[in-house]
């Protein structure tokens, strides 16, 4: 006589709307892959704004690293979410619909099968334990997955009491890990996932105001602090050049440095770079506050590098003498050599002839020239198309650079 085996749990199985909504959203994310990419991407995120701070050299490379990882995480996000549409375990996926209506049955599950039983007494389906692949858990529902994306939908409101979980770990040998996912911390995940990448978009929007953050961590100056302020710290640096009437009218504007888009210490530069400008020649007079903005082109090829030279002598205060320049263009206007006295010795450059662009070796050959005398020309980026020039020596260059966040190097070729 066969022996009859008992019921261990059982439960009955009625659709509606909101468990619906469970199956069909929440098992995509339960994915271990998907898992680990949430877990990864706020991970990535919540690092590496402090890690920014202090790994990175300057301010300017701490905004443009907010757009591009902002950027990166947009894309994902966006390319993840258009390949979940319809992933997840959708109506039409729900294992024995019982003829296209929604499933209504009885679940028993046995020591060695599962049964399903239909609503009028009959057994309409028998699964043995090895064919479940995986257990999902949502609020309402256990999903017993199986082959071909197809699901054994268990609803905990109806199931009987006891440890449903150990009781299918225990004889699912099929799942991998033996383990039970929860799809709602999934879920949670996913949302927290989100919330950091919409931070790091407004970070990226408001990304002015990063740098602000950047630039006081750092100690440094920044767009909060008044031009007048900011010209003070200069001072301090042999940066001069502004006078009190023409700052206290900056700081009367009180312009919103977020809609401006405006950098108080770039600009301040620029204007002392630039010189005066001599209303009686109507030209403009050599810069001498310390600081050059050279412009990567020339209004005129003729006698380029001759204005090049004396706004260097003058922009140091004359403290670099370069005298007696003379430039001559080669025959077929390949080369033009330049001639001048550094200090009071000769020297000359062979430069290559660009037209209207300056030959930039010119200004690592006069540093080649100044390396034993104690003091070099400190160069720093403006916006690609110029930079700002500088004279001092190792410990004015790593203090000015500390205080200011700008990043000076010795070779005009690196900040390109």
């Amino acid at each position: 006589m066969e022996k009859k085996e008992s019921c261990q749990f059982q439960c009955v199985y009625t659709h509606d709307l909101a468990v619906q909504k469970e199956f069909s959203k929440g098992a995509v994310y339960a994915k271990p892959l998907h898992r680990f990419l949430n877990i990864a991407v706020i991970a990535l995120l919540s690092l590496f704004y402090p890690l920014m701070v202090f790994v990175l050299d300057s301010a300017e490379e701490y905004c443009r690293s907010i757009l591009t990882i902002t950027s990166f995480y947009l894309v994902i996000g966006g390319l993840r979410m258009i390949s979940h549409r319809g992933g997840g375990i959708t109506y039409k996926r729900i294992l024995y619909t019982n003829g296209g209506n929604p499933p209504r049955c009885d679940i028993r599950f046995l020591d060695d099968k599962i049964l399903q039983i239909s609503e009028f007494g009959d057994i309409q389906n028998t699964f043995r334990y090895e064919q479940i692949k995986s257990i999902l858990e949502t609020q309402n529902l256990f999903l017993l997955g199986m082959d071909y994306q197809l699901y054994l939908i268990v609803d905990k409101r109806n199931l009987t009491a006891g440890d449903f979980s150990d009781f299918l770990l225990c004889r699912c040998t099929g799942v991998k890990k033996q383990k039970v996912v929860n799809v709602r911390l999934s879920q949670r995940l996913t949302k927290i996932k989100y919330f950091v990448i919409l931070l790091s978009t407004l970070l990226a929007v408001l990304h002015l105001p990063s740098v602000q953050i950047k630039e006081r961590l750092c100690g440094q100056l920044h767009n909060g602090m008044s031009y007048t302020s900011i010209a003070n710290e200069l001072e301090v640096f042999g940066v001069t050049g502004l006078s009190e009437g023409y700052l206290a009218d900056l700081d009367a504007l009180n312009l919103p440095v977020f809609l401006t888009g405006e950098n108080k210490l770039k600009s301040l530069l620029c204007t002392i770079g630039l010189g005066n400008y001599n209303t009686d020649t109507q030209s403009w007079d050599p810069p001498t506050g310390g600081v050059l903005l050279l412009s990567y082109s020339s209004y005129a090829a003729d006698g380029m590098y001759i204005e090049l030279l004396n706004n260097l002598s003058s922009m140091t205060g004359s403290e670099l003498a370069i005298t007696n320049i003379q430039e001559t263009r080669s025959e077929n206007e390949g080369y033009v050599r330049v001639d001048f006295l550094l200090n009071g010795s000769p020297h000359s450059a062979d430069l290559v002839y660009y037209g209207e662009l300056i030959d930039r070796e010119i200004l690592n050959i006069l540093n080649q020239l100044l390396s034993d005398s104690g003091k070099q020309l400190y160069f720093a980026d403006n916006d690609g198309y110029s930079c700002f020039v500088f004279y001092g020596n190792c410990a004015w260059a790593e203090a000015f650079s500390n205080r200011t966040g700008l990043s000076l190097t010795t070779d005009i070729y690196k900040i390109i």
